[in-house]
């Protein structure tokens, strides 16, 4: 049982249901994620985030590599400061941000967006909304 401030334990408590919303948000855009995961496979598949999105990243870019497929991960300051110019080879940008509203990941999109339309990569956001700036570019 949980008492009053301690919010840490009732995350960890909470996260059957957090999953299980992802789940159903997950199955709602099915088609969605099918048509990106066509469009992805055609060039290699950029993984970004920061903290423990990065690292979700990297265990997603194992998962790829093991089925073949060639994927980089950059963290997203890196990216946007200097690594930028590598998106323009991408068919797929992984952009993942819980909150979907740091400055690094809205300001990376901005970045993309001015990217010629051949040369821009699908961008996949992973948030913890629909409404989230990152998620409403993607």
């Amino acid at each position: 049982m949980t008492g009053p401030g301690d919010r840490y334990l009732d995350e960890i408590l909470g996260q059957p249901a957090a999953f299980g919303r992802a789940a159903a948000a997950m199955a709602a855009q099915v088609d969605t994620l099918r048509a990106i995961a066509r469009q992805g496979s055609r060039r290699p598949i950029v993984l970004t985030g920061m903290g423990s999105s990065y690292d979700a990243c990297l265990a997603g870019a194992a998962v790829l590599g093991r089925a073949g497929v060639l994927a980089a991960t950059v963290e997203t300051a890196e990216l946007l400061h200097v690594r930028r110019p590598m998106l323009a080879g991408a068919g797929l940008l992984v952009l993942v941000s819980q909150s979907g509203r740091s400055a690094e990941a809205v300001r990376l999109c901005d970045g993309v967006r001015r990217l010629d339309e051949p040369r821009r990569p699908v961008v996949l956001a992973i948030t913890n909304g629909t409404r989230m700036p990152v998620a409403a570019f993607a």
